[in-house]
């Protein structure tokens, strides 16, 4: 069971008197807690009301500023490592095979898809271990440091380690704690095709619609959601409304090489969709 700071403690981190040894633990629960966080932010508003008051001791309010800028800090420091952790990720991605068919946020080059990749030589496994190296850092930090940002990174890594389902949970997690960010909704799509397409469950196709359809709520021009929205209809038979949707995909992404490797499939899709296939 979860045990939340009480009112003192947030009482206490708002006047910049906590603790420094309870201070980091106390940040990290406020961070992906936000019933806490709620509470933090009425009690550093009461307490700049009190400031206000020319009898109360300036440094009491310096104080409180610190916290305040740790917060930020550190908020600041586990996003900038996480995005580290998916650049070093995009920077060992393979560029002869890519590792999944869908897309995945942050930057991954293009590379064709063949199915699951095999490491094919010395370079390749070289490669390989490095990805597994930088993979295995960013799964160990999500162990210890349950965030959003985390657990994306985590999942980001464990899907590109070609174990899906455990990418689905750790990124469903991260979701549920950053409902808004478009690029956790579409890397969750992404591992869902993934997982569907590993275990052979089509019941997961349309998880992973709904969520790319929510990332795309949130940006509706957000190309990777786009791309694997378009897919995820292909692998549920909507021939007309796939052929719909890479249509939409290569008017926002029309120039790179994503966007080449989908002209022929799109075009191929048409064809189909002009027969007698009804949906």
């Amino acid at each position: 069971m979860t045990i939340h700071p009480n009112a003192e403690t947030i009482a206490a981190l708002a006047e910049g008197r906590l603790d420094p040894a309870m201070l980091d633990a106390t940040l990290a629960h406020i961070e992906r807690c936000p019933s806490c966080a709620g509470e933090l932010k009425l009690a550093s508003a009461t307490f700049t009301r009190e400031t206000a008051s020319p009898h109360y001791a300036w440094w009491a309010a310096a104080a409180a500023a610190v916290v305040v800028l740790a917060l930020g800090g550190i908020l600041w420091q586990r996003t900038s490592l996480q995005h580290d952790e998916i650049r070093a990720l995009v920077r060992l991605a393979p560029r002869d095979a890519r590792l999944i068919e869908p897309r995945v946020s942050g930057g991954f080059a293009y590379a064709p898809y063949r199915g699951p990749v095999r490491a094919t030589g010395p370079a390749a496994d070289s490669q390989r271990l490095r990805l597994g190296a930088a993979a295995a850092d960013a799964i160990d930090r999500a162990e210890h440091d349950h965030s959003a940002s985390a657990q994306h990174a985590a999942g980001v890594a464990t899907l590109l380690a070609d174990d899906p389902v455990k990418a689905v949970d750790r990124l469903r997690e991260a979701s549920a704690r950053t409902p808004d960010d478009a690029n956790i909704a579409s890397d969750l799509a992404a591992a869902q095709v993934a997982a569907a397409d590993s275990l052979g469950r089509a019941s997961l196709y349309p998880e992973a619609l709904a969520a790319a359809d929510h990332a795309l709520r949130i940006d509706g021009n957000f190309a990777e959601a786009l791309f694997n929205r378009a897919l995820i209809l292909e692998r549920l038979g909507l021939i007309r409304d796939a052929r719909r949707a890479w249509e939409q995909y290569l008017a926002r992404d029309s120039s790179s090489a994503w966007a080449d490797s989908r002209t022929i499939s799109n075009t191929a899709t048409r064809r189909k969709s002009s027969g007698s296939i009804r949906n």
